[in-house]
């Protein structure tokens, strides 16, 4: 729990502290970097960390993790220059990869089912608690310690646990190791993902033809890679294993779907409800604690009522939010917002809990770490993808109204520093402010609609998850 709590926390602690961290470096036009970096190197590395952990033990690859995540903080800290700290962010998210992926495997190696099912909750809660503190740690660190403490504080907390699982964590014996290393499957893999991020990242057009072109022929290298290669990165039968392949198909939609969405939320309750951006940020702790709470009650009744049950109750939560956050218009009251919040989160904590408990119960242990790493694989590209296209809609529906409103020639960037920046906000008159919140309110509605039609799509999938409860194959 303490590697992941860091591997989350530092994905939301660092978001506070920016504005400061640039200040000091400057480097202005690689703010989004910072971030970018770090999230395109852990979900690159995660299926690469759990195949290896499969080969050569959980123990080992999760201290590797840990001390590359570590390293990377202490250089981070140390960062003279805003290009040194993206290159530091890599090496931060290599390590964060491999500790996520690790840490939610190890669970699934020494938890039996019932267990499992019931600690797993507090695993998937870290996520949440991360988004709820991190803001929080992050200013005061600023304001009283100096931006590098950001990362320093990861020592202690890395320390800690690097100490527990040394001393106190016995792995199974392994059964003899199968093959070799899959280093193409690895290198096409982690090309194809790294490039198709790349190509989505931070747009306001269309995805960056040259790494897109790069990622879809790195990963249809990885599929003919994978279908001849004698020990493949992820076995053909884990391929057909029904809970890992619809979990799959539903967790990108569904990370697609709600990253995508919760992203523009703060901006709709700033831009259009006019409230100052501390309100802003704060309407997506609901989120988190919805998250939280029902990660932890999802993954008890787990095995009472069988993962398709459960799932099917938390998307029909996830789809009722979606519904609520469709009607959201230039009258809504931040009270509104928030239950909504409530609601997505409530939905997103149910279904990534129960698919991590199944899946990891209905394969062996050579393959719980790949298992692991794809699902969570799944969600993070999702949710990557997700954000890039509603950002395009988002600026193309802008746009489109923009050139309908008598305001003059106001661009998107422009229509967000008029309706974000207080001062310039009251200096507008009714007549030129209300076209303008109505057409931000418009365009963040279709990105909204996208998102329902991702969870509807995703729904789909229940009608071919497994009847029944779970049971648990372990073989270790």
């Amino acid at each position: 729990m303490l590697g992941i709590f860091l591997a989350a926390l530092d994905a939301t602690v660092v978001s506070t502290a920016m504005p400061t961290i640039v200040r000091s470096l400057g480097g202005l036009s690689l703010y989004s970097w910072v971030f970018a970096a770090y999230q395109l190197a852990a979900t690159a590395a995660m299926p690469a960390f759990g195949r290896l952990s499969d080969l050569y033990g959980r123990k080992r690859l999760y201290l590797i993790g840990i001390g590359t995540f570590l390293g990377g903080s202490v250089l981070c800290g140390l960062a003279t220059s805003i290009e040194q700290l993206v290159a530091f962010r890599i090496l931060q998210g290599l390590g964060a990869g491999a500790v996520l992926t690790v840490a939610f495997t190890i669970v699934g190696d020494i938890y039996t089912l019932e267990e499992r099912a019931r600690i797993q909750g507090l695993f998937s809660g870290m996520w949440g608690l991360a988004s709820i503190v991190g803001p929080l740690m992050g200013g005061i660190f600023v304001d009283y310690l100096g931006w590098p403490w950001v990362f320093f504080i990861n020592l202690p907390v890395g320390v800690l646990a690097t100490a527990v699982v040394v001393w106190s964590f016995r792995e199974p014996p392994m059964t003899a190791r199968q093959g070799s290393v899959d280093y193409p499957g690895i290198a096409t893999l982690t090309l194809g993902t790294v490039a198709l991020l790349i190509a989505f990242h931070d747009r306001a057009g269309a995805p960056a033809a040259l790494p897109l072109l790069v990622g879809v022929a790195a990963l249809a290298g990885f599929v003919v890679i994978e279908r001849r290669s004698p020990h493949p990165m992820i076995p053909v039968s884990l391929l057909g294993n029904r809970i890992f392949s619809v979990g799959s198909y539903m967790g990108f939609l569904v990370g697609a779907a709600m990253f995508g969405s919760t992203y523009f939320v703060p901006l709709f309750v700033q831009g259009v409800m006019g409230t100052s951006a501390t309100k802003a940020g704060a309407v997506l702790t609901p989120f988190s604690l919805g998250w939280m709470f029902s990660s932890i009650v999802a993954s008890r009744m787990l095995l009472r009522f069988g993962p398709r049950r459960i799932t099917t109750v938390g998307l029909a939560t996830m789809t009722a939010g979606f519904v609520l956050i469709v009607l959201f218009s230039t009258q809504m009251t931040y009270a509104f917002v928030l239950w909504t919040a409530v609601l997505l989160g409530m939905g997103m904590g149910s279904t990534t809990s129960v698919f991590m408990v199944s899946v990891q119960s209905t394969v062996t242990r050579a393959e719980r770490g790949v298992a692991t790493s794809g699902m969570m694989y799944a969600r993070n590209v999702g949710s990557a993808v997700g954000v890039a296209v509603m950002g395009i809609l988002f600026v193309a529906r802008l746009q489109a109204l923009l050139g309908s409103v008598a305001v003059g020639t106001v661009t998107g960037a422009r229509v967000s520093q008029l309706l974000l920046d207080p001062r310039s906000r009251a200096a507008l008159t009714t007549e030129t402010l209300e076209p303008l919140r109505h057409a931000l309110a418009v365009s963040l509605r279709s990105v909204f609609v996208l998102g329902l039609v991702l969870v509807v799509a995703a729904s789909v999938g229940i009608l071919f998850l497994p009847r029944g409860r779970l049971r648990d194959s372990r073989d270790a």
